[in-house]
């Protein structure tokens, strides 16, 4: 057993190559394709569980992605009671991760590090997919669901595939790499998973899908929505750019969040998206409070950003309440 995980990660390992996994994308799309012909619910129930179980349950659980070694940090930082180095600029000639992290709160260069409970958020979103999941399964073969199911099942089955594209590109061997395609790839793949959420959501409202059903796709979407911007911050970040375009792209970061989240809300798209942004918004004002208050890292900019993404987060909350009262099937969102 042992040997067949190891063959399998080195297979894994040679499989994920900057180059290789455009082409992993293109495949999927191409397949997916296949999905927008009749399909039986047997097949549809096949298409979301492997999409789900599969797909993308093994590609996050794989370690050595750059949040996990954060979170290893912010442990050990922890425990130790050992304030982090500031010198955050140099780079290791053996591509081991910088020490600390550019995306990290506290010694870090993004203005855009959402504070460490924001990722609790996790568990509420594997939680109800799960439950999602099971529910299709349990459904009967008769119930019109499917047929809007079968819509959704290319944008499903594309958003897994893009996360585990994600999952394999965001780690130190991309960020630090010389090659272009290998820096851009963490955000391509990030941002291509919201894409496909959303509108696997957008389907499944303009349809007049319960709230069980899309309430899953929407916590997945609007938290791949700001993480997407995390991501984008984050890999200018490990290429040592001046404080002022970290600055730009911080603000453009979170006026771009409170406009999805009006867009979604004033277009019928109910109000989960924008509850999630909010939610994620209040984590980035707590992560640069932090980073002020340790006066480590970088610095210009922070103050502002922290204050702007917390007036970002009741915007959106309140534009989260909105679109709760203004959710309807025949909104521009659904179109």
């Amino acid at each position: 057993m042992t040997e067949l995980s190891t063959n399998i990660s080195n297979t894994l390992s040679t499989l994920n190559q900057p180059y290789i996994l455009p082409l992993i994308y293109a495949s999927g799309v191409r397949l997916s394709t296949l999905f927008l012909g009749s399909m039986t619910p047997l097949k549809i129930k096949l298409v979301f569980a492997t999409s789900f179980f599969l797909i993308n349950i093994i590609s996050v659980s794989m370690p050595g992605r750059l949040d996990g070694e954060l979170a290893k940090e912010i442990e050990t930082s922890k425990k130790t009671s050992k304030k982090i180095s500031k010198k955050i600029s140099k780079k290791t000639s053996n591509n081991k991760p910088l020490s600390p992290s550019p995306i990290s709160i506290v010694g870090g260069r993004t203005l855009i590090a959402p504070a460490p409970w924001a990722f609790a958020i996790w568990g509420p979103i594997y939680i109800s997919e799960f439950l999602l999941i099971l529910l299709i399964l349990s459904t009967s073969s008769t119930s019109p669901l499917f047929q809007t199911l079968q819509t959704v099942s290319p944008y499903w089955f594309l958003s897994n595939l893009s996360q585990a594209l994600w999952c394999a590109s965001f780690r130190t061997s991309y960020v630090l790499s010389p090659n272009p395609l290998s820096n851009i790839s963490s955000p391509t793949y990030l941002t291509l998973t919201t894409l496909c959420l959303l509108k696997s959501h957008a389907v499944l409202v303009s349809s007049g899908s319960p709230w069980y059903i899309t309430l899953p796709i929407a916590l997945h979407g609007g938290w791949t929505s700001a993480a997407s911007l995390v991501n984008i911050n984050g890999a200018l970040a490990y290429k040592l750019n001046s404080p002022t375009l970290q600055l730009l792209l911080g603000h453009l970061s979170l006026a771009a969040a409170v406009s999805l989240a009006a867009y979604v809300s004033s277009g019928g798209g109910g109000g989960t998206v924008p509850i999630v942004l909010s939610w994620a918004l209040r984590s980035l004002g707590d992560g640069m409070r932090t980073r002020v208050k340790g006066k480590e890292g970088n610095l210009y900019g922070a103050s502002s950003i922290g204050k702007i993404a917390d007036l970002g987060s009741a915007i959106t909350a309140g534009f989260g309440i909105w679109g709760i009262k203004m959710q309807r099937s025949d909104g521009v969102w659904g179109k």
